[in-house]
């Protein structure tokens, strides 16, 4: 005999006492009831077995066992498939496992009580998760609601979005909806990162999205803090990030980043994307962690190590810049074929031959491209001008398939 399929039941903002007809008679019917403490206790026992939900693997294998006889039914909050347990459900059960039965949103209760049209928006969590993709996503969509957790409340995200260079603008606030606090504030971004919230809210952000401009491409070597010298010069820097098509990118790695001029311009030129620089050198990274902070605030994330290791926990990139390698190119380019999306990019910049013949052997059936920078910059001689030549250098630029 077949299993019946696994009912998951979202709870409205109000409790199971809002409940719809078809989640009335579910959670009556069920023999297996699982959910969280605050669901399981609004429902009067009625011989059923139950599972408090806080081992989600636990919880998946009990429903894998279910017998033919059982009707299991999941309690989620809101939509299930709103960052909820049903899409879980869905992926380890199979669709034709789970019917869900969905209820207004958190999400769709703070829209509607602040008044603002959702359908462009950005539906985020930083629930239980790291907030940097919530962060990006929001800078380049301007408008998106942020699910919060304890360690991510508004607050903490408000000063981060403010930090990594977005303008103030309308937030709003909506902590516990449906509980005893249920209290909704309109105000502005900058007043939200001002206070302390509750970790059981939803953070509205409505702002204009973020654009390039013209001062985060073509910055001149003197506006970054480096040591020695040892900057990428402006018109290779142009190449190279003509070549690594930043626009639209999700993930940047700027390996061997040095004072990280091509990794805070990837920044400007990619809204939204989260560029990290890999710097292993403690003098070089003084100088990155400068300029990060002047030009670039919470737009760039600094890993402090050598690569290939030092990328091992790093998001997988669609957009890589190689520079620095300590000798190791070939195990560099080695990870980043093994991380690299699909369709991804990948640019390295070599002083010397000997890194173009490594990346060309590491990247040839990528059909790398190979292009020589030969820059003449004019200095004065006696009343006149004449041209100063800089060291060529080798830009190997590659498209994975």
């Amino acid at each position: 005999m077949s299993v019946q399929p696994v009912i998951v039941v979202g709870v409205p903002v109000a409790g199971l006492v809002a409940l719809d007809e078809r989640g009335r008679e579910a959670v009556a019917d069920a023999t297996l009831l699982c959910g969280g403490r605050r669901h399981l206790d609004e429902v009067t026992p009625h011989g059923e077995e139950r599972i408090e939900i806080g081992d989600v693997v636990a919880c998946v294998e009990r429903l894998r066992r279910r017998s033919p006889d059982e009707l299991a039914v999941v309690l989620a909050t809101g939509d299930p498939l709103l960052f909820g347990i049903g899409a879980t459900l869905v992926r380890e059960l199979g669709a034709d496992d789970v019917t869900i039965i969905p209820a207004i949103s958190a999400v769709q209760e703070v829209f509607a009580r602040a008044r603002l049209p959702w359908h462009a928006c950005r539906l985020l969590s930083a629930h239980g998760r790291d907030r940097g993709p919530a962060i990006a996503a929001t800078l380049a969509s301007g408008t998106a609601a942020i699910l919060c957790d304890s360690a991510n409340r508004p607050d903490v995200l408000a000063a981060a979005l403010l930090e990594a260079g977005m303008d103030d603008c309308r937030a709003v606030v909506a902590e516990r909806l449906g509980g005893p606090v249920d209290r909704v504030v309109d105000t502005t971004l900058s007043a939200v990162a001002a206070r302390q919230w509750d970790g059981h809210s939803v953070l509205l952000v409505d702002g204009p999205p973020a654009i390039a401009t013209a001062a985060d491409f073509g910055r001149s070597e003197e506006e970054f803090s480096h040591a020695g010298g040892m900057i990428t010069r402006g018109e290779v820097r142009a190449v190279v990030l003509a070549r690594l098509h930043p626009a639209g990118a999700a993930v940047v790695w700027d390996v061997g980043a040095a004072s990280g001029s091509i990794g805070i311009e990837a920044a400007g030129l990619a809204p939204g994307a989260r560029v990290w620089a890999v710097e292993r050198d403690p003098a070089q990274l003084v100088h990155l962690r400068a300029n990060i902070a002047r030009l670039a605030p919470g737009r760039v994330e600094v890993v402090e190590g050598e690569a290939p290791e030092a990328v091992e926990g790093l998001p997988a990139p669609d957009r890589v810049v190689v520079g620095g390698h300590g000798g190791r190119l070939g195990e560099i380019l080695g990870a980043v074929r093994a991380r690299l999306r699909p369709g991804g990019r990948v640019v390295g910049s070599f002083a010397t031959l000997d890194g173009v013949l490594v990346a060309r052997a590491a990247l040839g059936d990528w059909s790398p491209e190979v292009t020589q920078v030969s820059i003449a910059r004019g200095v004065p001689a006696g009343r006149g001008i004449r041209l100063r030549s800089e060291d060529p250098v080798f830009v190997v630029s590659a498209r994975r398939p």
